[in-house]
């Protein structure tokens, strides 16, 4: 299979040690990878961390990698790991990030546009958006990733069961789940 215009040659020449090849095998997955560890952690620094800690296991063990084929899945598997890793260590501790506190993320908003909403309607989205985001956080782990790989990233059910290594009514059943906790929890 080719994706993002990389071919098998790639993933050979990455694994015998090629920085170009790794950097461009790394390039076609940075994003999602970052997607994933931003909406499992929920602030943008701990998602750097987890993404370049992601990043690094993906190198260390390219070799494990048995195709291009299964190469975005397995990156997901990495990602999702380290960040269920964090979110056991948070329980242990009980940390919360100053982004977490303060409710906010952004890096220096760029300047308005005439296509932007107007203020009313950037509050609503705003709010939207949060209550959305508390729900989420509101779920165990397990659905938590669930709803990440699904529903914001479009997984289908055969790569969640690959990535969270459960059999597919297992991943259907914590969808389920998820979702059905995420309405109880926006409908209070």
């Amino acid at each position: 299979m080719e994706f993002s215009g990389l071919d098998e040659s790639i993933l050979k020449a990455a694994s015998g040690g090629d920085a170009a090849a790794f950097e461009k095998l790394i390039l076609s997955v940075e994003k999602l990878i970052y997607n994933i560890a931003l909406r499992m952690l929920g602030n943008p620094a701990d998602a750097e961390d987890a993404a370049q800690e992601a990043v690094l296991r993906i190198y260390r063990n390219l070799r494990k990698c048995v195709s291009l084929n299964h190469f975005r899945n397995w990156a997901c598997v990495i990602t999702n790991n380290i960040c269920l890793d964090e979110i056991r260590r948070r329980k242990g501790r009980g940390a919360l990030s100053l982004d977490e506190l303060s409710g906010d993320g952004a890096r220096g908003e760029p300047p308005y546009s005439a296509d932007d909403p107007t203020p009313p309607e950037a509050l609503l989205a705003a709010e939207t958006r949060e209550t959305i985001l508390a729900a989420l956080r509101g779920l165990p782990p397990k659905l938590k990733s669930a709803v990440i790989l699904r529903d914001i990233e479009g997984f289908s059910y055969a790569d969640m069961s690959r990535i969270l290594g459960v059999s597919e009514g297992t991943v259907k059943s914590r969808i389920n789940r998820a979702r059905s906790a995420m309405r109880k929890l926006l409908s209070a």
